[in-house]
């Protein structure tokens, strides 16, 4: 009944829109700031964009004091948050999550070759206080960044170093933040430094999670303990004033972070990721000139690396088992951007990126203190590489604003496997997209895109051998891309300190790789979970509905407001998707009673999900009857002083238990917490 009343209360407020009776008084009326993104490769105004882009910048970040990325994530419009554990979150953008959703790190591929179909943990190895903005790309970002990028592309930027004209500078920022009942202790320090040619920040966050909470009469939740740490540094170094070359690295390390629901439903003593590590540096070199030819050029050396241990023992058992997947991956990315007129440009560009992959297992013998290396989850030293073209562009006609383009990408996956062989397997796609946004009337904008998207087989799919999930995986190298083709349209209104978006979208996937039952061997199990392999066997359909409303009543109330419908179907067996969200919705409320002090409600509800697949009914993390619905309340106050800023609140006010739907864990009842920033002006020296 929540539930209900939240949709009416959104459906109340579009209605007012409509019937223009929802205004702000003339003198109390506040323009709301307009939002430029680079989602999109290319520099646009958020509003006047023919696809749908939602960002959070660091400031709202930090206001939201988040356990984890994921938790930030989680807040923006249209995205839902799945946690198989609190050291992990995976992100569904249009229904889909995995290896569909494609992550970027500053223009850098996070997704590689061994990244699964289902739920995983990869955006919580990014830290959240490393970050200058968060943008996601819906439903494209295949042409613009390559495979996976079917739901979408969620695109992360780290915080720029800024230069300084004024002599030699220097400054700090400190953070801490504490949760009740041992929930967390969080801390950041970071150092910058600015010269006229020398820019530097260089950080250091550790967090330690406790058991958490969850709400009602749940109680603790254990184990779900764990720590981790983060290390990023960036320093530019201009060269003259059209030439700078970046230079960046990043690690960020979890330990001992398990999995909840396998210990207690699925007989485990211990189940743990430990280490969950990601490494990144790359070198950046961005030039700008006045030839229109070669306007700006940007060329990108990355090397990545992400190491996945998975420790394990089941109860009664005298066995543990190790599993080591250590991928290395380089990168190349080279794009220029071309002004052809006053009204055209183009940006073209050249990538690659080579996956090397290390995977072994052991079997651990307790009683005899002896060890016995077995095949890992992949091919020891297998590689995939995935070089590409692709080209941008961009037509600006006064109130029509058009974007075509195109990409090729054509890749080579190498399997050394003694039991399987040794193939190579060699797809490749071609993709396009095209757009326009046209402002049909003063303050109305209409804009709709059609694009193509694909995810290639990766080494995941083609040679992972052994236990994921519920099932037993065998390899299967008579794979070929999935294909979708996502159509969208988009109405939006902005005037008078309101902002309103409607978007609706049908995506057509076709080629999806399904793991279907299959036999190794002549046996249909192992170890007593029932043998499946990936095949392009089926189809299916995602539609949807997406709102989001925002209103800035006077200079001192601020009232927010988003929605999401998602509606998935596989074609092929007659049933739904699996793991598709069910409607929810999010109000806040922000009130500033003087300058430096703000009180927010954030009130967050999902409908009951009872729409589910055979493989929903399979998973032990979901009940055969389906997800109730929720509502959860928060609330929170922050002030600020000088270079202090202090945030408190109260979580899950009303202490509701619940659960996200697909999740592996309850959510955290009610908690308080206290968070304090510290950041003094840079000093010259």
């Amino acid at each position: 009944m929540r539930c209900t009343s939240t949709s009416k209360f959104v459906l109340f407020v579009i209605l007012l829109i409509v019937t223009g009776k929802l205004e702000a008084s003339p003198t109390d009326t506040i323009n709301i700031p307009e939002v430029v993104v680079t989602a999109n490769k290319m520099q646009e105004l958020r509003d006047n964009s023919s696809f749908s882009i939602v960002d959070c910048k660091r400031s709202e970040i930090l206001s939201m004091s988040p356990m984890s990325l994921p938790d930030a994530v989680g807040q923006l419009a249209g995205v839902w948050m799945q946690k198989t554990n609190y050291g992990a979150g995976s992100p569904f953008v249009r229904g889909l999550t995995g290896y569909q959703t494609l992550i970027v790190i500053d223009g850098i591929r996070l997704n590689n070759a061994t990244f699964r179909s289902g739920p995983n943990q990869y955006l919580a190895t990014v830290d959240a206080l490393m970050l200058q903005n968060v943008e996601i790309l819906k439903g494209s970002g295949s042409v613009q960044y390559g495979s996976d990028a079917i739901g979408g592309t969620i695109c992360l930027y780290t915080i720029e170093p800024e230069f300084s004209n004024g002599g030699t500078k220097l400054g700090f920022e400190a953070y801490s933040k504490i949760v009740s009942s041992s929930m967390e202790k969080n801390g950041n320090i970071s150092a910058k430094i600015a010269d006229k040619n020398i820019a530097a920040n260089v950080g250091f966050t550790y967090r330690n999670i406790g058991d958490i909470v969850a709400g009602g009469s749940i109680g603790k939740l254990s184990p779900t303990n764990y720590s981790e740490y983060a290390i990023n540094a960036k320093i530019k170094y201009k060269t003259s004033d059209n030439s700078i070359f970046t230079l960046a690295v990043q690690r960020h390390v979890q330990k001992d972070v398990p999995l909840y629901h396998k210990v207690h439903l699925e007989n485990y003593m211990y189940y743990n990721f430990s280490p969950q590590l990601r490494n990144l540096a790359y070198l950046k070199w961005d030039v700008e000139s006045d030839n229109k030819l070669f306007n700006k050029i940007n060329v990108t050396l990355s090397v990545q690396r992400s190491i996945e241990e998975r420790l394990k023992r089941k109860n009664e058992s005298n066995f543990s088992n190790n599993e080591l997947d250590d991928v290395k991956t380089f990168g190349f990315t080279a794009e220029n951007t071309t002004i052809i007129n006053s009204f055209w440009k183009t940006l073209t560009g050249v990538e690659v990126y080579y996956d090397y992959v290390n995977s072994v297992a052991y079997k651990n013998d307790i009683l005899n203190d002896t060890k016995l290396k077995l095949r890992g989850l992949y091919p020891d030293n297998s590689n995939m590489s995935s070089p590409a073209l692709f080209s941008l562009h961009k037509f600006n006609l006064n109130r029509l604003q058009i974007d075509a383009g195109l990409r090729y990408g054509f890749f080579a996956i190498n399997v050394s496997d003694s039991t399987f062989g040794n193939p190579t397997i060699k797809p490749d796609a071609l993709t396009g997209l095209v757009g326009a946004s046209y402002k049909f009337a003063e303050n109305y904008t209409l804009a709709f895109n059609v694009n193509s998207t694909f995810r290639a087989p990766n080494i995941n799919d083609v040679a992972s051998f052994g236990i994921a999930d519920y099932r037993y995986e065998v390899p299967n190298i008579n794979l070929h891309p999935e294909k979708s083709l996502n159509k969208e349209i988009i109405l939006r209104y902005s005037a008078d300190g309101i902002r309103l978006a409607i978007s609706a979208y049908h995506n057509n996937l076709t080629d999806l790789i399904t793991n279907v039952k299959s036999t190794y061997n002549g046996l249909d199990s192992i170890d007593g979970f029932k043998i499946y392999k990936r095949e392009n066997s089926q189809k299916a359909v995602i539609k949807g509905l997406e709102f989001e409303f925002e209103y800035l009543a006077s200079k001192k109330v601020e009232i927010y407001s988003n929605f999401t419908y998602t509606h998935g179907q596989n074609i092929s067996k007659n049933e739904p998707l699996r793991r598709i969200p069910p409607f929810f919705a999010t109000f806040s409320i922000n009130y500033r009673p003087i300058k430096n002090l703000i009180f927010e409600t954030i009130v967050s509800a999902a409908a009951k999900q009872t729409r589910l697949s055979s493989g929903d009914l399979a998973d032990n993390r979901i009940n055969n009857s389906g997800t109730p619905g929720w509502i959860c309340a928060d609330f929170k106050t922050t002030y600020n002083y000088k270079f202090f800023t202090i945030s408190g609140g109260v979580g899950n006010v009303f202490n509701s238990a619940y659960r996200v739907h697909g999740s592996g864990v309850d959510a955290i009842g009610r908690h308080f917490y206290l968070s304090l920033i510290v950041s003094p002006d840079l000093f010259k020296l």
